[in-house]
């Protein structure tokens, strides 16, 4: 896979995962041995990932993530993404 080719799956996770609430992008994507660590959860796997995604966007309905720069190298992409929404709700985790 090309630098470009990976950006533009990763890219996925902001664009649709996250701020569409596809989830369907989680089963084609994610690692099936994923672990993401965040200071309140602990998130293995797509079913974990689907999981803190509905939860945030139950807290944040209009939850939108954007891309503001990228990097890819070797097998590893690097994202600062920017996060709004409005809090609506406690989240589900």
């Amino acid at each position: 896979m090309t630098p470009e080719d990976m950006k533009s799956r990763a890219r996925r996770i902001a664009d649709e995962l996250f701020s569409q609430g596809d989830l369907a992008v989680a089963d084609e994507i994610l690692a099936p041995d994923l672990i993401h660590h965040t200071p309140e959860t602990h998130v293995e796997g797509a079913e974990g990932a689907k999981q803190f995604v509905m939860s945030l966007r139950h807290a944040f309905p209009d939850l939108s993530a954007t891309v503001e720069d990228q990097i890819a190298e070797g097998d590893k992409v690097v994202q600062r993404i920017r996060w709004s929404g409005t809090h609506e709700g406690s989240s589900l985790v």
